[in-house]
């Protein structure tokens, strides 16, 4: 599965800052995109999930508002978002993925998360207790 890397693809004309950091089976990235909405941007990333669809199970969520904290502070306010949950059969991974609409003073953007298991042990057979 390489959601995260056409993702962060068809962004990269939307972006100020992306980044992108792997280890030992896990991924995560950043977007950050002035002067778009919450909606395209989730149309968009939603164009790039659709062809794992027919392998996986999709949960898509919507937020209205809410804080971001940071080390026991209020630092950003969420205006809106959505979170996407996708879980591709074939190769157990999960992907989270968080787009947030954020604000800090005067300035507001969006902020794309996305974090990347490979070694999710989500299909595993349960454990003895």
């Amino acid at each position: 599965m390489q959601a995260i890397d056409e993702i962060q693809s068809a962004l990269k004309h939307l972006s100020k800052v992306q980044n992108k950091n792997m280890r030992e089976g896990f991924t995560t990235a950043t977007s950050i995109i002035e002067n778009s909405d919450v909606e395209s941007i989730v149309e968009l990333v939603e164009s790039v999930l659709a062809p794992y669809l027919a392998d996986g199970e999709k949960i898509s969520s919507q937020l209205s508002k809410g804080e971001i904290f940071d080390c026991g502070k209020a630092y950003f306010k969420i205006l809106g978002g959505h979170i996407i949950e996708y879980y591709h059969y074939p190769t157990t991974t999960s992907l989270f993925i968080r787009i947030y609409n954020i604000s800090r003073d005067d300035k507001t953007w969006i902020a794309l998360y996305m974090d990347e298991n490979k070694n999710t042990p989500w299909w595993e057979k349960e454990s003895s207790k």
